[in-house]
């Protein structure tokens, strides 16, 4: 191993914030040139609770946070993932006061005579979905308009928070401060063959596909934990005693992928268990590699 202290980890800097507040900017002009085409991109719900075209605008008006982090190498923090809740809030709120000037604006109303309070106040107690027959006339939610409304609020600033959790929480190696890439991969395969397998009938089928799964997983754990820990150069001797291809007539498998830091040999082995189902078609399953995935993929080889 390596004893040399990582250098310092990086802060988002400005061009981070800068990237993120720009594209939110980008965000409020579409969210304006969908409400001049009446469309209201986040007064969309799912079946009449889940705000989804808040969630939707929120992910797209936060996801110049993300790219940055990931072009620019540098990790948000926690801290700064959670700063953004601040950020979230006020580009809702400026996204909510954007369709109320398109509203005054067609209704021909001047600020002073419809304040933005009173659009608000309105918003909540107005809100009315399609009624499930023909004919019938939207009933407005009153006062359960307000909860509905902090939920869309909320949908929005969690959205916007998704892609820099999610870059957040991919590999990166503290030493060159770069985030870690695919590099090379293998298979593991289960003995159980899946031409033979799915001629089975339901009950039998299912049992060894199973099995199957099984085997594989648990002899890839039990080899893959010996590398935690272990230099590049031994995981990729263990890699070259696999398959180089998947193998489509093995009922499961193991695909073994390692990411590397493009710059020193810090490493993950990151397994996915893949497997046959009932209706014959392949499954992506990490539920069985819970555990050791979990392991290894917060696990850093220092250069070494």
């Amino acid at each position: 191993m390596d004893d040399i202290e990582s250098p310092p980890e990086r802060r988002p800097g400005l061009l981070v914030t800068v990237c993120g507040v720009g594209t939110a900017v980008v965000v409020l002009f579409v969210v304006n040139w969908l409400n001049h085409h009446d469309i209201n991109a986040m007064g969309f719900y799912l079946n009449a609770v889940i705000p989804f075209g808040a969630l939707l605008v929120g992910v797209a008006a936060g996801s110049g946070y993300a790219l940055a982090s990931r072009v620019l190498q540098v990790r948000l923090s926690s801290r700064y993932v959670w700063s953004m809740v601040l950020t979230g809030l006020i580009t809702y709120w400026a996204a909510l006061y954007v369709t109320y000037q398109h509203a005054i604006e067609q209704a021909g109303v001047a600020e002073a005579a419809y304040p933005f309070t009173q659009y608000v106040k309105d918003s909540c107690e107005q809100m009315a979905f399609a009624p499930k027959h023909d004919g019938d006339k939207p009933k407005p939610l009153g006062g359960w308009g307000y909860p509905l409304k902090a939920l869309e609020m909320l949908g929005f600033v969690a959205g916007g928070m998704l892609p820099a959790l999610f870059v957040s929480g991919l590999p990166y190696c503290r030493k060159c401060q770069q985030f870690l890439k695919p590099y090379r991969s293998a298979y593991l395969h289960a003995a159980r063959r899946w031409p033979e397998v799915k001629k089975l009938a339901t009950p039998q089928r299912t049992a060894e596909i199973q099995q199957a799964s099984a085997e594989v997983a648990q002899q890839a754990h039990e080899e893959l934990l010996k590398l935690a820990g272990a230099s590049l150069a031994d995981v990729e001797a263990y890699l070259d005693r696999l398959a180089p291809t998947a193998d489509p007539d093995a009922t499961a498998r193991v695909c073994v992928v390692v990411e590397k830091c493009p710059t020193c040999t810090s490493h993950v082995i990151k397994p996915q268990l893949i497997h046959y189902s009932l209706k014959k078609t392949l499954l992506a399953d990490k539920s069985t590699v819970t555990t050791y995935l979990t392991k290894l993929e917060n696990y850093e080889q220092p250069a070494g």
